[in-house]
């Protein structure tokens, strides 16, 4: 999904951390992130760049006003988005308001976006909506993903990205 060379963003979540570990074996990407994780995992590579937008501080990332207004200033080939819900009626789902405004701004940056969703968290729901499904271009999540949910993303025309283990070295 992502080759040498390409600029990226990727936002707050523990799974994009896992991610971001496993493309600091790529060469020569920028990466514009809001987590402070995301951002250590390339912080010391020689080979890549990172960009850490400015904002208020909650626990591991930056949101705001702030981190909103400088998005303005990139666009990215892919962007990450990690989601805390995906419900077939209510759509991509977060637990906060500043999460929800900074990936609907992030999305208007991107060229491709990804949504990276635990299987357990479809068909559930979360307190701020994102946006409808399909605006995701792929869907990464692990392999318990249930066959229905699999036939409504393909019927979205979404792309599928499974794993047996998500978080696996």
């Amino acid at each position: 999904m992502v080759s040498d060379n390409d600029m990226i963003m990727i936002t707050e979540g523990l799974t994009n951390v896992y991610i971001a570990r496993k493309l600091t074996q790529k060469s020569n990407l920028t990466v514009l992130t809001n987590d402070m994780r995301v951002a250590m995992e390339f912080a010391n590579s020689p080979v890549n760049n990172v960009i850490l937008l400015g904002g208020d501080v909650k626990e591991y990332a930056v949101y705001g006003q702030l981190a909103e207004n400088n998005m303005q200033y990139f666009s990215v080939k892919h962007l990450f988005v990690e989601v805390d819900a995906i419900n077939k009626q209510a759509g991509i789902m977060v637990s906060s308001i500043s999460k929800a405004s900074f990936i609907q701004k992030a999305i208007r940056s991107a060229e491709i976006v990804s949504v990276v969703c635990l299987a357990n968290c479809f068909g559930e729901k979360s307190l701020y909506r994102v946006g409808s499904v399909d605006l995701a271009d792929k869907i990464i999540t692990n392999s318990a993903l249930d066959d229905s949910y699999k036939d409504y993303l393909f019927g979205l025309n979404i792309q599928v990205y499974t794993s047996v283990d998500i978080y696996e070295e």
